[in-house]
């Protein structure tokens, strides 16, 4: 383990910042542990590039930073608030700390990405742990607020815990764990024990199944439809794929309530506008009533979007349009949009979702060879994919860790091959 002993002191950090994600704040600070832990790592980095005079920020962060600049401090100044232009400086701290932290290990990348597979084989441990704990109910295995961890709410599926480990919900750890997912697929199709081993692989997998998350569900899904689809080419089955696809989740639909009543109330959207059924539905809810806001901002602001930080002044502006003030009972997301995809959109305008979704597709290696740096890109790439589809979340370290990861093993494929 040579070169994790070489670059100790940022490990533990990189490790840290993942692993304090559900811890709140420090009492004398503005800031969370986590965020406090990437601050001193990027600190630490920004001192060991100016040292060996070689800072580097990608050209596509510098442009889409001006475009944010733009939309936030020129069309909408209006808005402007101090908080929004912390936010703004938090974003380029993480990027640069988790793309820095990828460059000086550029030589050493698999063994990175293998230490991250570790940090996510322990997270998926405690899930577990969790599991058992709450089945024998003893608590202070399954709730973590002892040591300073937050849950926004400890829910169930039947009989057993609805997992989050060290996250904050649910469907925040199976974002999380999609790295794992992915190479956990990669090991036991393709009998490649590079990344994992089938121990890890087992417990990776049991961690995702007992979030018990529909999008948890439905981005391994994706997953494991690309492997099938993209990576073998399997065209002729195709067909036979999907109907297995429509048949499982039909399948979900019929014998599991809880999944079946949030999707027949998306189904059913406007039957709920003024019925207080579906503000019970936390997770429709938060996504529906952010679209519905989205789609409306979208006639009053939807090129340039409000700005940056600025959703929850389309939220407060629209919510009231779609649903009766009595029947709110949480403004769910109302700053986030519980979906990056509908933030960008709602802050951003369509030129900055279509500038979001032309870095997806850029840095995207077409190549499909089982060659590490693709596979390592390949996770990157579904692993933003699926964060994106539920988590609204710009300071969060999976989302920043995956898109410096991609953009850089992209560079890194290109320098490569001359």
């Amino acid at each position: 383990m040579w070169y994790i002993k070489k670059n100790i002191l940022i490990y533990v950090l990189f490790a840290l910042s993942f692993l304090t994600i559900g811890l709140g704040n420090l009492n004398s600070l503005p800031f969370s542990i986590s965020q406090l832990v990437v601050i001193i790592g990027f600190l630490v980095l920004l001192i060991h590039g100016l040292y060996k005079k070689d800072i580097v920020v990608p050209k596509v962060i510098l442009m889409f930073y001006f475009y944010i600049i733009l939309s936030t401090f020129v069309i909408n100044g209006r808005y402007f608030s101090i908080q929004n232009f912390k936010s703004m400086i938090g974003l380029l701290i993480y990027f640069l700390f988790y793309y820095w932290l990828i460059k000086i290990n550029s030589l050493d990348l698999v063994n990175l990405i293998k230490f991250f597979l570790k940090v996510i084989y322990i997270i998926s441990i405690i899930a577990l742990l969790q599991e058992i704990g709450y089945l024998f109910e003893v608590r202070f295995l399954y709730d973590y607020s002892f040591l300073g961890y937050s849950v926004n709410n400890i829910t169930t599926f039947n009989s057993l815990l609805r997992v989050y480990s060290i996250a904050t919900e649910p469907a925040s750890l199976s974002v999380i764990l999609l790295p794992g997912i992915y190479f956990s697929i990669y090991t036991l199709k393709y009998k490649n024990y590079n990344f994992l081993r089938n121990h890890q692989c087992i417990v990776i997998i049991l961690a995702m199944i007992l979030t018990f998350s529909l999008v948890g569900y439905f981005n391994s899904f994706l997953i494991f439809i690309y492997f099938i689809i993209v990576k073998e080419k399997k065209y002729s089955k195709k067909i036979i794929m999907f109907s297995l696809g429509f048949l499982f989740i039909l399948f979900v639909i019929i014998y599991f309530e809880p999944i079946r009543v949030r999707i027949l109330n998306i189904i059913n959207i406007r039957k709920y506008y003024n019925d207080n059924s579906i503000t019970k539905r936390y997770s429709v809810f938060a996504l529906v009533s952010n679209f519905l806001v989205t789609i409306k901002s979208l006639k009053h602001t939807g090129f340039f979007g409000i700005g940056f930080g600025n959703h929850i002044i389309n939220y407060n502006r629209y919510i009231y349009d779609f649903f009766a003030s009595e029947n709110i009972i949480f403004k769910l997301n109302k700053t986030n949009a519980a979906s990056l995809y509908l933030r960008f959109l709602s802050e951003l305008g369509i030129v900055g979702f279509v500038f979001g979704i032309y870095i997806l597709l850029k840095y995207k290696i077409k190549s499909l060879k089982n060659d590490s740096i693709i596979l390592i890109n390949e996770m990157a790439f579904l692993g933003l994919i699926g964060y994106q589809v539920r988590m609204g979340n710009y300071l969060h370290p999976f989302f920043l860790f995956m898109l410096a990861l991609y953009i850089y093993t992209y560079i890194l494929y290109r320098k490569n091959r001359g």
